[in-house]
């Protein structure tokens, strides 16, 4: 680490820390909702995997969905991935591929 990011991270500290304790405590609040039953979970009858984070771009999550959906086609033949599509603006459900084309 170079010296003038070390001096940035030195100036910053002070003012990430406390938004740390915020931001934990919130989440903390959020769990504890959830285990309370305040905060309802959905529960489908088959197994979902959900890869990545939705704030995180560029991090190769496209790709690995793709390949691990050709790890998973043999055992789940009806496998089904669902996106929000990159940059996306509009609302409802669109259909891209029946299973066998790209429509």
């Amino acid at each position: 680490m170079s010296y003038r990011q070390q001096r940035w991270q030195k100036r910053l500290a002070p003012l990430l820390i406390p938004l740390s304790w915020i931001y934990s405590s919130v989440v903390r609040i959020r769990n504890l909702m959830f285990a309370a039953g305040i905060l309802k979970t959905e529960h489908f009858g088959f197994p979902v995997i959900s890869v990545g984070n939705i704030t995180a771009g560029g991090s190769g999550k496209t790709p690995f969905t793709m390949w691990l959906a050709q790890q998973l086609r043999v055992d789940f033949p009806k496998l089904v991935i669902v996106s929000r599509g990159y940059g996306r603006a509009g609302r409802g459900v669109k259909i891209v591929s029946d299973g066998t084309s790209v429509l």
